[in-house]
């Protein structure tokens, strides 16, 4: 066994030197910066498109006192910042009027963000909690132009009709959901690399040399391990970048909800799945890629292997989205999507001793499958192995024997 994993380091510090130290890294490690560029665009785009819908509060009330309201709502709006205020949309009251709000928010299309109720002695202001807090202050300074009392003691009354498990929780969920598919977008962009890691030693005759010397399973070791501390380097550098440019530039209001199980154990657990990930799916790549024998090949297969890690990544938001139930613990247990569904389960849960073990069972993953890789590279591509030998000394034995009968 310590033969192996010296060999394997062997293998692991030649392909991680020879391609950290060639000047195409460089421009390889540009490529995502590219890609953020040209996200930040189509994000930029999709904002601004979505800037041009309109968004109201409605409000619900008697027709003359819908309209004084509107009539201070606007003159507030020209007069201050226009990020808290919204055009207002008067809607007759029926009798229900907590009902008919609450239909009116359902509604999309209304495209109301938050209802004004002011049929009672108390206007009520409804709708989620970001849109009544940041449009309480406009309707309370509306409120009082429009000659309405509002006094510190009881300015306005507030429904928030955020559902159940919201606030902390829901911003979890999005914090695992986004690390889970950013997880697999790294690993996406940089496991593809895998299929054709050994195209060009077996067209050079450098594979033979190095079958010669070592084990199979210790060369694909040792070439995942390389791969894996390449993608490593970029993923350190970009992360570290993105930290420095977060704390120095972003808003307050981007701050980031904080992991169930903390910040360092999460950043921890990122890298750990991180590498599993890449392990698990790198061993199934350098599998594929080495029964291909020339790039065109490597080229064939690339368009089936991407199309089935779209449905891995289908497979685990499916199963990140409910939580329990028999897809969850598939989606936990498969593992090409295991990483992706407790990286998640870490921003939601503090519990530890789950990823303790999942990150067990990927680490036997990973050998069987670099195991099986090998075996299928020395039985296909090799054209040996012991089950090729011991057919042919089953079959020579036969030969003599019938040989001596004859005799």
């Amino acid at each position: 066994m310590m033969n192996l994993f010296t060999s394997a380091l062997v293998i692991a510090r030649r392909d991680y030197r020879a391609t950290v130290m060639s000047r195409l890294f460089y421009v390889f490690m540009l490529f995502p910066l590219v890609l953020l560029i040209f996200g930040g665009i189509f994000g930029y785009v999709m904002a601004s498109s979505k800037a041009e819908a309109p968004a109201y509060l409605a409000i619900i009330a008697e027709p003359d006192r819908a309209a004084q309201f509107e009539q201070s709502y606007a003159a507030l709006h020209s007069k201050l910042s226009g990020e808290n205020f919204e055009g207002v949309k008067i809607i007759a009251p029926l009798s229900n009027a907590a009902g008919q709000a609450l239909a009116v928010l359902a509604d999309t299309r209304q495209q109301v963000n938050a209802v004004l109720v002011d049929t009672g002695a108390t206007p009520r202001l409804v709708g989620p909690s970001a849109s009544v807090d940041r449009l309480r202050p406009g309707v309370l300074l509306a409120l009082g132009n429009a000659g309405k009392e509002a006094t510190p003691e009881m300015p306005l009354a507030l429904t928030r009709t955020d559902p159940a498990g919201s606030g902390v929780a829901s911003d979890r969920a999005g914090l695992g959901y986004g690390a889970a598919v950013f997880l697999f977008w790294l690993n996406m962009l940089l496991a593809n690399m895998m299929l054709s890691n050994l195209v060009e030693e077996k067209s050079n005759k450098i594979m033979e040399v190095l079958i010669a010397a070592l084990r199979v399973d210790a060369i694909f070791l040792g070439k995942l391990i390389a791969m894996v501390g390449t993608a490593l380097t970029i993923v350190t550098a970009y992360v570290g970048l993105g930290t420095i440019g977060y704390l120095l530039f972003a808003p307050p209001e981007l701050a980031l909800p904080v992991p169930a199980i903390g910040w360092p154990l999460f950043i921890v657990l990122g890298y750990a799945y991180f590498i599993m990930n890449y392990m698990v799916v790198g061993g199934i790549f350098i599998g594929i890629g080495a029964q291909a024998s020339s790039p065109r090949e490597v080229q064939t297969i690339s368009m089936p292997v991407t199309m089935a890690q779209m449905l891995v990544l289908l497979f685990a938001s499916t199963a990140i989205k409910t939580h329990e139930g028999w897809q969850w613990w598939l989606g936990a247990l498969f593992p090409p999507s295991s990483p992706l569904v407790m990286y998640n389960q870490a921003a939601i849960s503090a519990k530890l001793w789950p990823h303790l073990l999942t990150l067990g069972w990927l680490m036997l993953c990973a050998a069987l499958v670099i195991r099986f890789a090998a075996a299928r590279f020395r039985k296909y591509v090799l054209k040996s192995g012991p089950a090729r030998e011991k057919r042919r000394g089953l079959l020579r034995a036969q030969w003599t024997k019938r040989a001596t009968t004859s005799r």
